[in-house]
């Protein structure tokens, strides 16, 4: 922030103040408190505060706009009326790419919350400042800006930019992060899952697979399993991945059987068992050879307070790793092997 503004009533930032470690909505109204003493919304529409000014409230509605858009407080009705005077001057401000980044966390904010009900009062009024946020997305130099970047794929904040070319400029997602994992960053591309592996049409899906598996030690057809691989990070990224999210993924029996194969070698117990569990889903028979003796080794390696967590997302639950070992031997047992 430049010196000239640093003693601006809105130039402290939002999480440096408030109480470390007490709850955000108290933080929250601590900073409105200090924001409003200071009358905050007649203030900011008096005049054009500059760009550093700008660009703190901007980042202040970045990580307070589920809270602010969504929660019914009047306490907050003087923020949400200052919100739409700062759109006003965020039309008139000179937007970098960083900038973008937060506005379309404000728009995110509001679009992307799972709320009950019809929501809080506000929300019709509201959509007005939230189009004018959407509209700056339209304009010829952000676009240019944006879809420049985007012939980048070296940046480490490509992600961001394939959010917001799918979200305005109907990009093809998929393809981008293809392209960002595939060449430069594929762990960061990953972490990203939900948002690009779990709705892939079939021709994705085997694009995607056929990567996986140019990035994987070459499989073993022959001999039993051993948990001898030192796998990369890359390499654990895209097994774990694929492991944890195998109902959307592995749509093939040789996928599913391959990439268990790949996790029951993994020298890492923890990615080990989570390719064990892919053994509950098959009879005893099926399993490949050495099975046995992995789901015996990770069993005595378990302690006995350690959980995975078991079935699909969101309706699954936390059980204990060792028990659902002791399942899988318990089933061995059963099928008198």
């Amino acid at each position: 922030m430049s010196s000239g503004q640093s003693s601006h009533p809105f130039a402290t930032r939002f999480f440096s103040s408030g109480t470390p470690g007490a709850a955000f909505e108290y933080n929250l109204r601590i900073y409105l408190d200090d924001l409003y003493k200071e009358n905050f919304c007649e203030r900011l529409a008096a005049e054009y505060p500059g760009r550093d000014i700008v660009h703190n409230l901007l980042l202040f509605y970045a990580d307070a706009a589920q809270t602010l858009f969504w929660k019914q407080d009047d306490h907050y009705d003087e923020a949400l009326r200052a919100f739409s005077v700062l759109v006003g001057h965020l039309s008139v401000t000179e937007l970098d790419l960083d900038d973008l980044f937060y506005v379309f966390d404000l728009i995110e904010g509001f679009f992307d919350y799972e709320q009950e009900g019809t929501g809080p009062d506000h929300l019709p009024w509201l959509r007005h400042s939230i189009q004018a946020l959407s509209d700056l997305f339209q304009e010829e130099r952000h676009r240019n800006a944006i879809e420049d970047a985007l012939d980048d794929t070296t940046r480490a904040d490509f992600v961001y930019l394939i959010s917001i070319a799918g979200w305005f400029y109907g990009a093809d997602e998929f393809d981008l992060y293809m392209s960002f994992a595939s060449k430069h960053y594929p762990e960061l591309a990953l972490s990203n899952a939900r948002y690009w592996l779990l709705n892939m049409s079939d021709k994705q899906c085997q694009r995607f697979i056929a990567w996986a598996r140019s990035c994987l030690p070459p499989e073993q057809h022959s001999g039993p399993l051993s948990r001898t691989e030192e796998y990369t990070k890359t390499q654990k990224a895209i097994l774990d991945v694929v492991i944890s999210e195998r109902v959307h993924i592995l749509r093939s029996p040789q996928d599913r059987r391959d990439f268990m194969a790949w996790g029951l070698r993994s020298a890492d117990k923890f990615m080990a068992a989570k390719a064990a569990y892919m053994l509950e889903d098959i009879p005893v028979s099926e399993w490949p050879e050495g099975s046995q003796a992995i789901v015996e080794e990770l069993f005595s390696l378990m302690q006995p307070h350690w959980l995975s967590y078991k079935g699909p997302p969101g309706k699954g639950a936390y059980v204990k790793s060792k028990d659902r070992l002791g399942d899988l031997l318990e089933k061995v047992k059963g099928a008198g092997r």
